[in-house]
């Protein structure tokens, strides 16, 4: 994958979508609550569902890895 090609960052992913870019991701339902859930994730890793919460969550790419 080129730099061009990469997903920008806030690009959004639900828990069970394939991880396209290896980064830091938070888990938007916990910012809309007020709280911080971040995970790193690996391209071609499953996103999961939220620790904190146990629900499947929406996933927000913060940074690359």
């Amino acid at each position: 994958m080129t730099i061009s090609s990469l997903p920008p960052v806030g690009t959004t992913y639900k828990t069970g979508d394939t991880c396209q870019v290896s980064g830091v991701y938070a888990c938007v339902d916990c910012q809309n609550a007020g709280r911080a859930s971040v995970i790193p994730l690996s391209k071609g890793e499953r996103f999961p569902p939220c620790a904190k919460t146990r629900t499947a969550v929406s996933w927000r790419l913060s940074q690359y890895a």
